[in-house]
């Protein structure tokens, strides 16, 4: 089977790595059982956790590396691919800019492992302008297409 690579981008504080993040906390929510940790990177997977969040676990057969921070000068998003290429996992998720460091990463990537690339940026919304829980909302409707997504991909209905 081909790599899967979701990666959301977008520009700075337009809550890219809470909807990355939303997709591991919908999984062990909805999908108790089914997610087995392999690996804490780094972070915490409570979706409230302001802090950044990489982690590799099994999931229906598969192991799904994701990354929230995507930040350019960031510590983790290159590490991480790094840790996903090595372990090797076989669907990444992760943020990235628009353009730029984190962007070009992701792309290297890409055309070192194949695959399918699949940009799933969500109509992010600027931290500052915006209540909780509608930030914490759109995360999760977000997640759950994501989810979506990647069960369809797993069930070759894509």
């Amino acid at each position: 089977m081909q790599k899967l690579i979701i990666y959301n981008k977008g520009y700075h504080a337009t809550g890219k790595s809470k909807a990355i993040k939303a997709v591991f906390f919908r999984l062990t929510d909805i999908r108790k059982g089914q997610i087995e940790l392999k690996q804490l990177l780094h972070g915490s997977p409570d979706i409230t956790n302001k802090e950044d969040l990489g982690v590799i676990f099994q999931y229906r057969n598969m192991s799904i590396g994701l990354e929230s921070e995507g930040d350019p000068n960031g510590r983790f998003l290159s590490d991480a691919l790094v840790k996903f290429k090595e372990y090797p996992c076989d669907i990444i998720i992760c943020a990235c800019r628009t353009k730029g460091e984190t962007f070009d990463s992701v792309k290297a990537l890409f055309q070192t492992e194949g695959g399918d690339y699949v940009p799933a940026s969500c109509p992010h919304l600027s931290v500052k302008d915006v209540k909780d829980g509608y930030y914490d909302t759109l995360a999760i409707r977000y997640a759950d297409n994501v989810i979506q997504f990647i069960d369809d991909w797993i069930d070759g209905i894509l």
